[in-house]
């Protein structure tokens, strides 16, 4: 039981640093994404920055969902 202990802490500082990446690299992209909605906006046209502004929604989306199973 002790061991089984062990591994299940282990487990959890292992998913919980996994969280703590997971969550820089949303805020990144969201960053990343404020910077592509701000220079669409600029341009006044969607063109490539619609393309690459789903591109990176879904990116955020997926982290999410990647966080949300790491809650849990």
């Amino acid at each position: 039981m002790k061991e089984e202990l062990e591994s299940r802490r282990e487990e959890v500082k292992t998913l919980k640093s996994e969280l703590v990446r997971l969550e820089g690299e949303r805020d990144q992209m969201e960053t990343e994404l404020e910077t592509v909605r701000m220079a669409q906006s600029l341009s006044g046209h969607e063109g490539d920055t619609g393309a690459a502004k789903r591109k990176i929604d879904a990116m955020v989306r997926e982290i999410d969902r990647c966080i949300a199973l790491l809650n849990d």
